[in-house]
């Protein structure tokens, strides 16, 4: 763009000194030899002159907006976050999670998370802007359409002679046509129909994130144990798959022995309580007795 706005300016200079030169030649003519066809020729190089004059200056004015394109470009370029800068936020944030056995880095995951939305919030805006200033810089007032001669029906040699002066109006109306085009997509792209709903998120998009570092590491615990959990159910699915008869035999074995309980007063108690090695001077009754009888004197600790 730089070198764009350097070749308007060159072309603006050309145009300001063709414009004097075609003035400069048309006095000296008209001075020279009052004739119709010098007459006429004078009065079509006023008119083209003026036309050259103003097609020149839109040409300066192209080359300040394309220094304003190359501005709004370095500015972007400078507001928005560096790469080195995000490889960094994505280093250190591996760094905690790798390290974050214990939950202890919760507090800087989610500062480094919400750093990296920052981030993104930043970027957002230097492009969103640089899209607005690319539209202004890009939008040109449409260069005029050169002036038209006689048509030399009246006199064929004023057609004649004023034939160098005229250039290709279809050309200069079909680039005027298409230089409107880029601004229109540039402002459809600063105006985005999700910038309100981005503006209206963008105070929740912090505290969400940093919301959801700080529960990761209970996600993982609660993932962890019901791993083990379902892995331990599957292992005793498995194995009474592989024995189908234990299945039987245990309950069997378990209701073979209910109501076969051992009683110490009026407490019951399961049968190898009965059989334990009992202190001497302690006697129970299995009757319907509520006491159990403890004589101090005998017992041997």
């Amino acid at each position: 763009m730089s070198l764009a706005a350097e070749a308007w300016d060159e072309t603006a200079a050309q145009l300001y000194d063709t414009a004097e030169s075609y003035r400069s030649v048309a006095s000296m003519l008209f001075q020279a030899r009052q004739h119709p066809v010098s007459i006429a020729v004078a009065a079509a190089v006023v008119s083209f002159t003026a036309w050259l004059n103003a097609v020149a200056a839109r040409a300066r004015q192209a080359a300040r907006q394309a220094r304003a394109s190359v501005d709004a470009f370095e500015s972007a370029l400078g507001a928005v976050v560096p790469p080195s800068v995000i490889d960094a936020n994505r280093t250190l944030r591996t760094a905690l999670v790798t390290a974050n056995g214990l939950a202890q880095n919760g507090p800087a995951i989610a500062d480094t998370d919400a750093g990296y939305e920052r981030i993104w919030a930043q970027d957002v805006d230097a492009m969103y802007a640089y899209a607005a200033a690319s539209a202004a810089a890009s939008t040109l007032t449409p260069f005029d359409t050169p002036p038209t001669v006689g048509s030399g029906q009246h006199d064929p040699a004023i057609a004649e002679t004023a034939w160098s002066l005229i250039a290709a109006p279809q050309v200069v109306s079909a680039g005027g046509h298409v230089m409107p085009v880029i601004p229109r997509a540039l402002r459809a792209l600063s105006r985005s129909p999700i910038t309100t709903f981005d503006a209206c998120l963008s105070t929740a998009t912090s505290p969400l994130s940093k919301l959801g570092s700080l529960s990761a590491p209970t996600d993982f615990a609660i993932n962890r144990l019901s791993s083990l959990n379902k892995t331990a159910s599957l292992r005793r699915a498995a194995a009474l798959l592989q024995h189908p008869g234990q299945v039987g035999g245990a309950t069997a074995a378990a209701t073979a022995r209910l109501g076969r309980a051992s009683s110490i007063g009026a407490l019951s108690v399961p049968q190898s309580w009965a059989k334990a090695a009992m202190p001497r001077g302690i006697e129970f009754e299995t009757s319907d007795s509520d006491y159990v009888l403890i004589d101090p004197s005998n017992l041997l600790w």
